[in-house]
């Protein structure tokens, strides 16, 4: 049998050999067609799949991303208050042992409030003559007038102070606390001030 094929002549081709391999080959494209069809009828199944699983993704990362928002609002709201959480739980004693007096009340954020106006003091401490305000003094007296006639002497915290720091607060009378090698607080500058 002679077989014409792109234009080529194939002499003595096995007739029987080639119609096996014809029926192998239309076998193998009607499987393809089959397979294709139901991947094409499957294929809506899988888009619903894959949109329940990115959906499902998508809420998993804006909880992530509302936990890691939470978090770092938690962090920066610490960072905030760390002075205070590392020099107020010694404040006392620290008071106590350098200005020698009885610390009769202490506390931190006091909050006053008068008409319009509010007042808060990030800590107090006052003792009978004395009393110790962390940071900042304008309109102190005007409310908390409890606490007229006592001597009221101002302290700068910090986890550290540059020198020039100290010195500009020795000049104008303010104490500067500051944490001594991660171990205690003190006062660099308690003895200009106090002279």
């Amino acid at each position: 049998m002679i077989l014409t094929c792109f234009g080529f002549k194939i002499k003595n081709v096995d007739s029987k050999l080639l119609k096996k391999r014809v029926d192998g080959l239309e076998e193998a494209l009607m499987e393809f067609a089959h397979n294709t069809e139901r991947a094409i009828q499957s294929l809506p199944e899988e888009v619903d799949r894959l949109s329940r699983e990115m959906r499902k993704f998508k809420d998993e990362m804006l909880t992530f991303r509302r936990n890691q928002e939470e978090e770092w609002s938690s962090i920066a709201r610490k960072m905030e208050t760390i002075v205070e959480d590392l020099i107020i739980p010694s404040l006392r004693l620290f008071l106590e042992r350098h200005f020698r007096c009885h610390i009769t009340a202490e506390g931190q954020r006091w909050l006053r409030r008068r008409v319009g106006e509010s007042y808060e003091a990030d800590a107090l401490a006052r003792c009978e003559d004395k009393v110790f305000l962390l940071e900042k003094s304008k309109s102190f007296f005007d409310f908390f007038p409890g606490y007229e006639g006592r001597e009221l002497l101002l302290i700068l915290g910090s986890i550290s102070f540059p020198e020039s720091v100290i010195k500009y607060a020795s000049e104008r009378g303010v104490y500067v606390m500051a944490w001594r090698e991660w171990e205690y607080t003190d006062i660099p500058n308690f003895e200009e001030v106090r002279s």
